[in-house]
């Protein structure tokens, strides 16, 4: 049972990600607060949680046999967290590196 409930949590986590992500490729921040008046997740979280959401999944299918799969696991994570990193960095060093354009999708609208 706990692995079909991080399985469901993984596959919910992912598609809601990559409809936000897709909604801010397509150019529709509507898509990207999910709900009218919330606020937008902008691409470099919403890629974050697209890995989170792959993570979970790949530890749903984690066997005690098989101690080597958790190496998926942790590339997942790992990947989750190379933007947020950055970002952090940037502000604690003032340095700009341009996070924001990384995945090719802008998320600064135009008035």
């Amino acid at each position: 049972m706990p692995g079909r409930v991080t399985l469901a949590a993984g596959v919910v986590t992912a598609l809601v990600a990559t409809f936000v992500f897709a909604g801010w490729a397509l150019g529709s921040t509507a898509a990207a607060s999910l709900v009218i008046g919330w606020r937008v997740m902008v691409p470099s979280t919403a890629f974050a949680f697209i890995w989170l959401g792959l993570g979970l999944i790949a530890a749903s299918r984690l066997r005690p046999d098989n101690p080597g799969a958790t190496t998926g696991v942790r590339v997942f994570a790992l990947a989750a967290i190379v933007l947020p990193l950055v970002t952090v960095t940037e502000y604690v060093f003032g340095a700009r590196y341009g996070v924001e354009t990384w995945l090719g999708v802008s998320f600064v609208t135009e008035p």
